[in-house]
């Protein structure tokens, strides 16, 4: 069988692809066209119930108004109710359907009250279905139906999804019903249907796109057999011509008289032919050497470095990258930077020799071999070729201001071959960059220890925080003269099951570099909003919620209508919440940060500058932006009560914030001393142990 298919020629396959490429198509769009049409059906009749309940529920308070009054006895208006939303009762005690709104074939309002006693209902009024179940007898446990109706309506409204039998059918359907409360009388106001009393049409929509769908692939059938064989035959005769080649014979193709593709195909076929032998010679340059910088590649390096390191060489290999070549070439444009590439390597190609080699090993990562034991000689040899470099960029025009991160390592018996050596080298080029240096860096195995940390910390802490094991503690905010509970600011902390407790000093600036950030900020906001309603049930009416804001959420460009939408949520109004800003936040874009500003100002959200006084521009910051709260950093605070020139400065910090009209928050109270310096400075929001530590909301 399966020799048989192999045998089938490329006109007969295009044909069988195509069909079966018509076919599949034909059913995804009609499969795809029928879920769309009836999940929009059901949407629209979950609409109409839902507006049916309200349109009841409207017109129940307007009656119930009525009774208020008292013009009309209790039960004159509920039974004008009933007869509005369903109908009159006939001598049975049944009702007749007669809804006002159309509801489906088998559609209807019906009134429980919150013990499951039928208030209205065309055929069992009066009677008790507290119990009533779920007439699927798939479901492995029961589904108490009117259960689930009352619960729904009393959380505000909500829809529920049950199978029960259809009238006079011998069978069962889906039915949907929507619910809403009515306190004063506690009723239970629904409306439901079977679904497919709203999605019916969907059948007849995908029966008909699919004899359209039939029609049209009969069609392309057609003009598709034609035309696949017109052209498969030569392109059989260049799959035997291309078979030839790949056993190493280059035949040409005898050229054809079609213009269109074929023909341009097989013309191409011949001068691919001729071409590729011109490119052998330079596709094996290629294989071992950079074209921009004509430096040795990573391929060459490797088997070099190999060699050298078998024959017993004492050298370092080091690895140099040029800081921020990504922006460089984003600012000034691709062809700047491969100028700078190119000019780096004929640089460095001329100070070249046997004992010092160069190479390029990725964009802007590269390779130096110097073989020496002195790590003075490769310090030495490292600045002579940097100031190289740089004489020779201002000599060609290029006067940009290059830095260069660099980072070796030293062959030892230990290690055996290039790739332990590159990674050693590679982890003291990450250090360098992660520490901002510009000079050599050796590698030591701490530097490996740390960054392996840090990945292990990244790992996990992306594992932990979608199950849920990161939390949130809370420190109070007190006012010093009344005790009174003012707010609190919310911490994250993380117990790791497989690491312990991981400080928030250590964990915080290794999502930093990442954008596992902004779902962690993401993460810490939703769930100070979730636990507000608990920390006000606590602390009263009126306290705030303060929340660090990492720059990389606030600067993204959906942040304020973030915010805006999980303030609405939780129905937290934004009058409570602070967002606590940091010095950094102002560095990259202060028109930027200004505007952000003064929109969730203006919604009433309050911004507080945290850790004021550990940077250069607090001052200036105090002076240019709108803030409402600043927060004194510990490192003020904690010897306030013992150095009078740090009360000073406290002094004199208070004095500016408050003719600003700013908040003052001082952190890090530990010591009634300190409080009575506040006292003293007229500060009169503390937060700190001496009051509360942060604790988890249980622990509250």
């Amino acid at each position: 069988m399966s020799l048989k298919i192999k045998n089938i020629t490329l006109n007969n396959k295009l044909i069988i692809y195509t069909v079966g490429l018509l076919i599949i198509t034909g059913m995804i769009i009609g499969i795809a066209g029928f879920r769309f049409t009836k999940d929009a059906l059901d949407r629209k009749g979950e609409i109409i119930l839902e507006n049916g309940v309200k349109s009841a529920m409207l017109y129940i308070n307007e009656q119930y108004s009525l009774y208020e009054k008292g013009d009309i006895p209790i039960d004159v208006v509920q039974e004008s109710i009933k007869e509005s939303l369903l109908g009159k009762m006939k001598a049975d005690g049944t009702r007749i359907i007669n809804n006002p709104i159309d509801l489906g074939e088998y559609g209807y309002f019906i009134i429980y009250d919150s013990k499951g006693n039928e208030v209205m209902h065309p055929f069992l009024e009066g009677e008790n279905v507290w119990d009533v179940i779920d007439q699927n007898r798939r479901l492995n446990e029961p589904f108490y139906l009117v259960q689930d109706k009352i619960q729904k309506a009393k959380k505000g409204g909500g829809f529920t999804h049950y199978t029960w039998d259809v009238p006079f059918e011998n069978r069962s359907a889906r039915k949907v019903v929507y619910s809403e409360y009515f306190e004063p009388w506690d009723w239970i106001v629904t409306a439901g249907t079977y679904m497919e009393d709203f999605n019916a049409e969907a059948m007849r929509i995908i029966q008909l796109t699919l004899f359209v769908l039939l029609i049209v692939m009969l069609v392309g059938f057609i003009l598709t057999k034609n035309y696949i064989s017109s052209v498969a035959i030569p392109l059989m005769g260049i799959e035997k011509a291309m078979k030839s080649l790949s056993d190493g014979k280059y035949e040409y193709l005898e050229p054809i008289r079609r213009k269109d593709e074929v023909g341009m195909l097989v013309k191409g076929y011949n001068q691919m032919l001729g071409a590729i032998e011109a490119k052998d010679k330079k596709l094996e340059y290629f294989a071992y050497f950079d074209e921009l910088s004509g430096l040795s590649n990573r391929h060459e390096t490797r088997q070099r470095i190999n060699n050298k390191i078998h024959n017993g060489v004492c050298a370092y290999l080091i690895l140099m990258d040029i800081k921020d070549f990504k922006t460089i070439n984003s600012v000034y444009g691709s062809n700047y930077g491969d100028e700078i590439i190119k000019i780096l390597g004929e640089t460095v190609t001329t100070l070249a020799s046997d004992r010092l080699r160069f190479s390029r090993l990725s964009g802007n990562e590269f390779a130096i071999w110097i073989e020496t034991c002195s790590e003075t000689e490769v310090k030495t040899r490292l600045n002579q070729i940097i100031n190289e470099i740089k004489n020779q960029l201002n000599i060609s025009g290029y006067p940009h201001h290059l830095s260069f991160h660099m980072g070796g390592c030293k062959t030892h018996e230990s290690i055996d071959d290039y790739d332990r050596l590159y990674k050693k080298a590679a982890v003291a080029l990450q250090f360098a960059k992660e520490h901002d240096n510009f000079e050599y860096v050796s590698y030591e195995d701490s530097m490996l220890t740390t960054i392996e940390r840090a990945s292990i910390l990244l790992k996990h802490a992306e594992i932990d925080l979608k199950a849920g094991r990161f939390s949130l503690y809370y420190q109070g905010q007190v006012d010093i003269t009344s005790k009174k509970v003012l707010g609190v600011e919310a911490l994250a902390r993380w117990f790791s099951e497989e690491l312990g407790f991981i400080s928030p000093g250590e964990f915080i600036p290794v999502l930093n570099k990442t954008q596992l950030m902004i779902d962690f900020s993401e993460f810490v906001i939703h769930k100070a909003l979730e636990d507000y309603p608990k920390l006000e049930k606590k602390y009263g009416q009126g306290i705030t919620l303060a929340i660090n804001i990492c720059p990389t959420l606030f600067y993204q460009e959906s942040f304020v209508e973030f915010i805006v939408s999980a303030l609405k949520t939780y129905s937290v109004h934004p009058e409570k919440l602070i967002l606590e800003i940091t010095e950094d936040l102002f560095i990259t874009d202060v028109e930027l940060v200004n505007s952000k500003i003064q929109q969730l100002r203006t919604l009433g959200i309050k911004i507080s500058l945290d850790d004021f006084g550990t940077g250069f521009s607090s001052l200036n910051y105090l002076r240019s932006f709108p803030l409402d709260e600043v927060k004194i950093d510990r490192m003020f605070i904690k010897e306030i009560h013992k150095n009078d020139r740090d009360l000073s400065m406290l002094k004199s910090i208070v004095d500016l914030a408050q003719t600003l009209d700013y908040l003052v928050v001082a952190e890090g109270i530990e010591y009634l001393e300190q409080i009575q310096c506040l006292q003293e400075v007229n500060c009169r929001v503390a937060q700190g142990f001496f009051y509360y530590k942060p604790e988890p909301l249980e622990a509250y």
